[in-house]
């Protein structure tokens, strides 16, 4: 009983934490609608009750909190400040990452909203925490509360519950739909008679995967099915011959006096081997599965649609998340930024959402903090003094386009040429040569940042090449354009579907290999006299323009070319602005695969992207466009596939020294460094670290700032005026977070600047790997 209370809990709490954070943002622009606010109450209203009947104590204190903050501004006209929504919406996260934790089976203490509480404690209402705090944990399955969620009410309470609320809010809307309800397409906004059912995402999630599988069934059988007609057109040939073959021994074999022993003997076998029955039946049993097959696709094709449709989101519906991310970014930023989203009327598929945020959440990021200047210099530059953010979704064919897209001081390419022979990406030749579309792509390249200081917001260059990592992990393409004092334009391009793909199939010896068909230009034969060789690289001339041929199984490192003499197969492919063509030994057609993760045993395998099982039931491995174009770049002799030993020892492992006074923080600190590999060496003071440097190299400081005696600032400036640490990065992990505190870690020639409270694994690890 009780796992089932959190089931629903969990799947409500998703819908209103979502509404909170969609809501808030704009009523935070429209603090005069009581419909609004109202709708805002009893969202917080309905959480803090879910939560309390399930007995999740420290979502309830925070929902209770954001409560009071809505009953003030509601009962009592208090108007919500800044720094109000910007509490809000910090303690919606918290309750996001919470439920997070009680999804993973941790408990719900397992998040820390001490501070957030002490947050609300300390406004001008007083009130908050003392009345969260007298809050109680009820008994989970016999004690009902008057808030409980409508699904645990009895009918008599959810009816009582709804002609409250039809009184107190007669002329407003239901709860926005959610996206854990599915209405049949074509269905009006708003209140409906249609009938709707929640289920939780997994569940809609397992549905599409078991809809994937049957079209692959349906595929296969379909396969299946041809070479069933194949072999019945093949009895066919054999009746025609064996009939006349039964009329030749007719006419041969029957003497004038017949043998009756011979004859019975002789009709008697024609009868075991009837052919033309057997044809005659295999035609109607073809025939007819010619129809449950084709009845089988369409019923298959329509459950994936419906599924899918349900799956499906309109963009708007997580607009909110964007907007939130824009918003923190003009307070923490104190600049003028306004977002504009067109397109997010279009429905894409819930999971494709979801794993664009992270990439367009990059790149917004950029565009905030070092893309569009502070209100002075955009006014000297005559600009408007409101910074434009635009992201625009557009559906063509079976991909999706997003254009990311800001005003302000775009990108200097001189400078980005500068940097990049400075951080060894490429040499002062090779940065000469770079066409423009060329140099825009080296600040996707890892290690690549134009910022003075990593902070938890961002950098032009910091962080996109996770940005371009990520969208090519969807078998998409990111580019980048943009002129001086204008704008920067950031275009992604991904299919429509994650695990439903088409491909096209290849051979190369002996081995079939899988491309995604978006990545595929054309395809053709080629002579052995129509090669040219230049650099120690293959290149043809496609449409009179020159390409690069790669040999797919040199790349693979399957041994070498097959015997010349022959044609020879090609695929073209296209990835970004670049063209290369890849040669195999056989062209298969296009085939309708189920994408299939190859697990965390083969992560680290180049060249591939997935897998899938073809209709013959035979496994084939996807290749990764992305990786081949970057060995054709590298014209590499050898195989990248597999990380040897020896190449593992060309990059010995890194030493760090943290420097901090808490002995939590600096067990937190090795344990998490050292799980990834790094050796840490720790150090309880400023005092302490200065005498160990003098006996150690270190490839990465990691300082505190307050401690006793020598502060973190203080041992930074120490650690640069020694000559062997002079070029050393250091990262400075401290609770302080003004931006004052952040110019003085840039003063003392720290590279990062992490802030305790808001710390980030990801984020801290990211960091370390980028400086190391």
């Amino acid at each position: 009983m009780t796992k089932d209370l959190y089931k629903y809990f969990l799947i409500e709490s998703d819908e209103l934490i979502e509404n909170l954070s969609r809501d808030i943002l704009e009523f935070e622009k429209k603090q005069d609608d009581p419909d609004l606010l109202n709708r805002l109450f009893r969202y917080a209203h309905t959480l803090k009750g879910a939560a309390h009947v399930v007995g999740l104590l420290n979502i309830t204190k925070l929902a209770h909190s954001i409560e009071d903050l809505f009953s003030g501004a509601r009962d009592q006209g208090v108007l919500l400040t800044t720094e109000k929504i910007s509490l809000i919406l910090d303690t919606v996260d918290l309750i996001r990452l919470i439920i997070e934790a009680i999804k993973e089976g941790r408990p719900d203490d397992s998040i820390d909203s001490t501070a957030i509480l002490k947050r609300f404690s300390e406004d001008e209402s007083g009130n908050v925490t003392t009345a969260a705090d007298n809050l109680t944990v009820p008994n989970r399955i016999n004690e009902q509360s008057e808030t409980a969620p409508a699904s645990m009410q009895t009918g008599t309470e959810k009816a009582e519950s709804d002609t409250k609320n039809n009184k107190k809010n007669s002329n407003q809307k239901e709860t926005p739909e959610s996206d854990l309800i599915y209405e049949p397409q074509g269905s009006p906004a708003g209140p409906t008679n249609t009938e709707t059912i929640r289920a939780s995402i997994s569940d809609v999630d397992d549905l599409m995967d078991m809809a994937s599988e049957l079209i692959t069934g349906a595929i296969r059988l379909e396969e299946l099915h041809s070479c069933l007609k194949n072999a019945t057109r093949r009895c066919g040939r054999i009746t025609t011959d064996y009939l006349k073959l039964k009329d030749f021994i007719n006419r041969q074999s029957y003497p004038k006096n017949k043998d009756e022993n011979f004859s019975l003997e002789y009709n008697t076998l024609l009868k075991k081997i009837d052919l033309e029955a057997l044809h005659i039946q295999l035609l109607k049993h073809t025939s007819s599965l010619d129809t449950t097959i084709e009845e089988l696709k369409q019923i298959s094709d329509s459950a994936y649609r419906i599924i899918h449709k349900t799956r499906s989101i309109k963009v708007s519906e997580v607009s909110h998340y964007f907007k939130g991310i824009v918003r923190s970014l003009s307070v923490k930023l104190d600049k003028k930024l306004r977002l504009v989203i067109t397109g997010d009327e279009i429905k894409l598929d819930r999971n494709l959402i979801e794993e664009l945020k992270e990439p367009v959440n990059q790149i917004i990021r950029n565009a905030a903090v070092h893309g569009i200047e502070d209100e002075r210099e955009r006014l000297q530059k005559e600009k408007n003094a409101e910074g434009l953010i635009r992201i625009d979704f557009k559906k063509a064919g079976n991909s999706v386009h997003v254009i990311c897209e800001d005003d302000g001081q775009g990108i200097n390419l001189g400078k980005v040429k500068e940097i990049a022979v400075k951080k060894g990406i490429i040499d002062e030749k090779k940065a000469r040569e770079l066409s423009r579309k060329d140099s825009l792509c080296l600040i996707f390249a890892t290690g690549f940042t134009s910022g003075k200081l990593i902070t938890e917001f961002a950098g032009r260059g910091v962080g996109l090449d996770i940005v371009k990592d990520r969208i090519e992990s969807l078998r998409g393409t990111v580019e980048c354009d943009s002129e001086e004092d204008k704008f920067t334009r950031f275009s992604i391009k991904l299919p429509l579907s994650l695990n439903m793909i088409d491909a096209f199939l290849v051979e190369t010896s002996g081995r079939k290999y899988l491309i995604p068909l978006n990545m595929i230009e054309k395809t053709g034969y080629l002579s052995y006299d129509e090669l040219e060789y230049s650099t120690g690289q293959s290149i043809i001339k496609l449409n009179e323009m020159p390409v690069t041929l790669l040999w797919l199984t040199e790349a693979l490192n399957l041994g070498p070319r097959r015997n010349e003499g022959r044609s020879i197969p090609f695929v073209l492919l296209k990835y970004g602005h670049k063209t290369a063509a890849i040669a195999v030994d056989e062209l298969s057609g296009v085939r309708k695969i189920i994408l299939k993760n190859l697990g965390e045993q083969l992560k680290d395998i180049n060249f591939f992207t997935g897998g899938a099982i073809l209709s013959n039931g035979m496994p084939a491995l996807v290749l990764n466009v992305a990786n081949l174009f970057e060995y054709s770049a590298n014209n590499a002799g050898r195989s990248n596939i597999f990380t040897t030993d020896s190449e593992t020892e060309d990059h010995p492992i890194p030493h760090i020294l943290a420097v901090d006074d808490s002995l939590t923080t600096r067990v937190l600190i090795s344990g998490v460094l050292e799980s990834e590999g790094y050796d840490v060496t720790l150090a309880a003071s400023g005092e302490e670290a200065l005498e160990i440097m003098d006996n150690n190299n270190y490839n990465l400081f990691i300082l505190d700032v307050e401690m006793p005696g020598i502060n973190g600032f203080e041992l930074a400036s120490r650690i640069r005026k020694n000559p062997e640490h002079k070029e050393t990065p250091i990262v400075i992990l401290s609770s302080l977070s003004k931006d004052e505190h952040r110019r003085k870690g840039i003063e003392v020639g720290a590279q990062a600047y992490i802030v305790k409270g808001r710390f980030d694994q990801g984020i801290f690890l990211e960091t370390v790997k980028r400086l190391v």
